[in-house]
Formats: structure tokens, C-alpha cells, sequence
């Protein structure tokens, strides 16, 4: 429709004639004429980036086989194993190539992990106690045993997770549960 239009309005223009009486185009560097195809590939080539896209798909393939052992709560053994990282040891093991699917798997297994003790109520209380077994701590300067242990890390996770759902929980309009002593009540 626009060629028409320009054709028709070129016609009774003499400035434009001589321009659309040209068989060739120049829109770009190349020239375009009318009876020839231009092909948008300057090179033909067979196998560009087959095994790129190769690797894609196996790259897929394995991050649906961590979601699936994710679903299926497998142990971190289980997906060393599989991701044949078992008998390596921590330097060999952050340098091979299955690595980044292995540390996506520990840290989504951890977070299904402290999802599920949301989802059950637990608070941090109960976290330190029950799950993560820190109640040997009884005083505050021996805090500094555990701070660089992985339950404590852990811990600082769910407290963060557990203080986000407080307060999404506070911007709907629901108050917290608070518990002034003792223990919370059982369900």
C-alpha cells in the first residue's frame, strides 16, 4: 500500500520521477534490485554454533534433572554422585564443569528446606532449637563458636526469610501472633 501510495504520488510529482524510474534501492551499503533476492546472511555457513546449541539443550536438560531432584528431595550425595563430583575434593569439585548445577541444587534444596518451616509455622525459636540443634548456646559470648558454622548460616537465612513473611504478612493488614511467655501454644 505504501508503494502505491508513493508511486501515486510520485507520478504527479516531476522531482520523483526520476527516482522510482531506478531499478536499485539503496537503503543500505548493498544494493537491493528488483529481480534479485538479497539473502540476510553475508557468508553461508553449515554448522555455526551447532555445538553452542548442543550444549543448550544438555545445559537444559540438566537443570531440569536438579528441579527433578529438587521435587523429589534427593540427598546432596545422590547429586554429587550423579553429577559425578563424588571422590573430588573442594578445590577440584568448584572447578568442574558440573559444579554450577551442583551449587544450584544446594542452594534451591535449602530454600525448599526453609520454605517447609514457614509453611509449618516455625519460628526462629523453633529453628534454632529443633532444626539446626544451636541450643547448646547458652550464653552470649559463645555466639562466636557458631557464628561461622553452616547451621548458623542456615539460621541467619530463615530468620531473614521469616522476617520478610512478617512483614508482607503486616502490609496485607495481619497483625503477628505474639507470645509474651513461655512457649507458643500447640496446634
Amino acid at each position: 500500500m505504501l508503494v502505491v501510495l508513493l508511486v501515486s504520488t510520485a507520478a504527479g510529482s516531476s522531482k520523483f520521477s526520476s527516482t522510482l524510474q531506478s531499478p536499485e534501492i539503496r537503503a543500505s551499503a548493498h544494493p537491493i534490485m528488483f529481480p534479485e533476492e538479497r539473502s540476510l546472511r553475508s557468508e553461508t555457513t553449515l554448522n555455526e554454533n551447532s555445538e553452542e546449541r548442543g550444549n543448550m539443550f544438555k545445559t537444559m536438560w540438566k537443570y531440569v534433572k536438579v528441579q527433578l531432584w529438587l521435587e523429589t528431595k534427593m540427598s546432596k550425595e545422590y547429586v554429587k554422585t550423579a553429577l559425578k563430583l563424588d571422590g573430588l575434593d573442594d578445590a577440584d569439585i568448584k572447578t568442574h564443569k558440573n559444579y554450577k548445577y551442583y551449587s544450584y541444587f544446594a542452594d534451591k534444596s535449602e530454600e525448599y528446606r526453609l520454605i517447609g518451616w514457614l509453611q509449618k509455622d516455625y519460628t526462629t525459636f523453633d529453628a534454632w532449637h529443633k532444626e539446626l540443634n544451636l541450643n547448646r548456646i547458652t550464653q552470649a559470648n559463645e555466639l562466636n563458636k557458631v557464628e561461622a558454622t553452616d547451621a548458623f548460616r542456615v539460621y541467619k537465612h530463615y530468620v531473614n526469610m521469616h522476617d520478610t513473611l512478617i512483614v508482607r504478612q503486616m502490609n496485607i493488614g495481619n497483625a503477628p501472633e505474639v507470645y509474651r511467655e513461655g512457649p507458643r501454644p500447640q496446634r
